[in-house]
Formats: structure tokens, sequence, C-alpha cells
């Protein structure tokens, strides 16, 4: 029985060890006014437009910190397009916006500015 335990023990050691943790693709988003400062409570839409992708596999909603700031992790390889939308401070029935698109590759880091009009 404990020899049972002891193959167990080393074959499940053995099979964590060898498990390789799977790379990120991180998109940082900085969204900003057009005199350059930084835009809190935005919301961030992250999304797939294209007629060959089924609608829907990508559709992510995020909002800025205070500085401004979003990020959004995948672990695939992709082309997404990126929405920002604000409420504007001035006049509530008007909505400031902009977008931008982007390519996420696992292993790296994507830093984009969006400017909101």
């Amino acid at each position: 029985m404990y020899r049972f335990l002891i193959i167990l023990c080393c074959f499940i050691f053995t099979f964590l060890g060898c498990v390789k943790e799977q790379e990120k693709a991180v998109a940082f988003i900085t969204v900003t006014s057009p005199a350059g400062f930084p835009q809190p409570k935005v919301f961030v839409n992250f999304y797939i437009a294209s007629n060959n992708i089924r609608k829907g596999s990508v559709d992510t909603t995020l909002q800025t910190d205070i500085y401004g700031h979003c990020e959004y992790v995948r672990y695939q390889e992709c082309f997404l397009d990126v929405l920002a939308l604000k409420q504007s401070d001035k006049d509530s029935t008007k909505t400031l916006a902009g977008s931008i698109s982007i390519r996420m590759i696992p292993g790296e880091t994507v830093s984009k500015t969006i400017v909101i009009r």
C-alpha cells in the first residue's frame, strides 16, 4: 500500500512540475481628455468587430480608475477594438468617445492611450 502511495506522490509531483504556466497578453489602456488629463470612471469596451468571428466571443467592459487606467488580460493572441465612452461632465446629453485597435500577443503588454472627445 505504501509503495502505491509513494509512486502516486512521485507521479503527481513530476506531473505538476512539468505543467507550464500559460503566458498572459495584457492591454494597459489610459484614457485622457484632449488636454491630456486622465479620465476616471470611463467605460472601456474590448470587443472583436469582424464578420468572420462569432459575435460575443470577446465583449468585456471595464471602468478606468482615478488615474484613467484599466488593464485587460487574455491568454490567446487576438486583434481587438477598444471603445471608451463617458458622459460629458458639462452636458449630460453628450457622450464623449474615443477608440483604438490593438493586437494582443501572449507574453507581451500593449500600452495605449485613448483620447476621448
